[in-house]
């Protein structure tokens, strides 16, 4: 497995992993236009992506084929210092760790190269997968976040889970 910044040249590939994997991600995820199913869309936000930015996506390849995504998000500065995290994987990488040795990765990235104090993630309560996935790389569960997000068009309630980075080992 490799971690990489994604880029443009990725574009198409990522796209064709969303598309493929639409029936499972709409349930639980915000509602998206048509148009962020192109090549375009994506080429366009990452144009933008990268370390002085206000967020930064990383892919999840295997064998050279993108197989998922991790994004740090709301990137703070100041005396902040913190960062949201989300991630996903391909339907194929389910289940045989892609998830936590992503979140294990990006955490050390996030801490050594960004200088990063604290980064939290929002979870849905029944998704007990990503909770395990947190849980193993040292998040603590804080709260409760009611109406957090518009899921499939829903307002939804979330777990907040976050951890301290200058803890990690």
């Amino acid at each position: 497995m490799e971690l990489r910044v994604m880029t443009v040249e990725w574009a198409e590939e990522l796209v064709c992993l969303l598309r493929e994997n639409k029936d499972r991600f709409c349930p639980v995820e915000p509602l998206r236009p048509e148009e962020y199913y192109t090549a375009e869309f994506h080429r366009l936000w990452l144009e933008k992506n990268g370390e002085n930015t206000s967020e930064i996506a990383f892919g999840l390849f295997e064998a050279g084929r993108l197989s998922g995504q991790i994004k740090l998000s709301v990137i703070q500065r100041g005396a902040s210092q913190s960062a949201a995290m989300g991630y996903w994987v391909d339907r194929a990488s389910e289940g045989r760790g892609c998830c936590s040795w992503m979140v294990s990765e990006t955490l050390r990235y996030a801490r050594d190269k960004l200088g990063l104090h604290r980064v939290w993630a929002s979870v849905l309560p029944e998704n007990k997968a990503s909770q395990r996935v947190l849980e193993k790389n040292g998040f603590s569960r804080f709260g409760l976040s009611r109406d957090h997000l518009c899921i499939a068009g829903q307002w939804r309630d979330h777990l907040l889970y976050e951890i301290i980075l200058p803890d990690l080992t």
